[in-house]
């Protein structure tokens, strides 16, 4: 009886292993494509079969809810499948969005800075941790200058034309509250508070 168990169980746990493979999603992604909007994006793998996806959204991280629902989206044969949808929003924040495959499985949740009205500049998370992140709204920047200012108005970093694709170290600065100011020389300087966590 011990050893018919042990098969059982080991049957089970390779069909578990097998159902989790047949996801179809290849990729998915998002990205704010105006002051209302974001444009969500992802592919089926080739020779996938017909499913119902649905696209659930969470704001500030909260529970996630349907937004839209694609019927038998499918991928064909040979090649991949690419599929799109635009979600209007109402105000600025983090989105959370994910794909229900509707037969159990889930993509991994992709999350979006969306920026409220008027907002050129957006410093997450804050407050941070030993890394802050700038996503920026108005105009495009490969390059920025900025200064980091504390609450006695030293400047304690002054950089220029610094790439920040992996963001502001704050690792070595004590827990407190900041002023970051971010210029360029064709824009009006940007000022923000941000806070530094253990």
């Amino acid at each position: 009886m011990r050893k018919h168990h042990f098969v059982f169980l080991g049957i089970f746990y390779l069909s578990l292993q097998n159902l989790q493979a047949q996801s179809i999603l290849k990729d998915f992604s998002g990205r704010q494509t105006s002051q209302h909007t974001i444009y969500l994006e992802w592919t089926t793998k080739a020779g996938s079969t017909c499913a119902d996806l649905s696209i659930e959204r969470s704001f500030e991280g909260g529970v996630f809810e349907e937004v839209y629902q694609y019927n038998g989206i499918c991928g064909e044969t040979d090649k991949d499948q690419t599929y799109s949808y635009i979600d209007s929003i109402t105000q600025g924040g983090m989105y959370g969005y994910r794909i229900n495959e509707n037969n159990g499985d889930y993509s991994d949740t992709i999350f979006v800075q969306a920026f409220a009205d008027g907002a050129a500049v957006v410093a997450y998370p804050n407050p941070a941790g030993d890394v802050i992140y700038l996503r920026f709204s108005d105009y495009a920047l490969t390059k920025i200058n900025y200064m980091l200012v504390n609450q006695q108005g030293h400047v304690l970093r002054n950089v220029q034309n610094e790439h920040l694709q992996n963001g502001i170290s704050l690792s070595t600065l004590p827990a407190g509250i900041y002023n970051l100011i971010v210029y360029q020389s064709n824009n009006p300087a940007i000022s923000m508070r941000v806070i530094r966590m253990n």
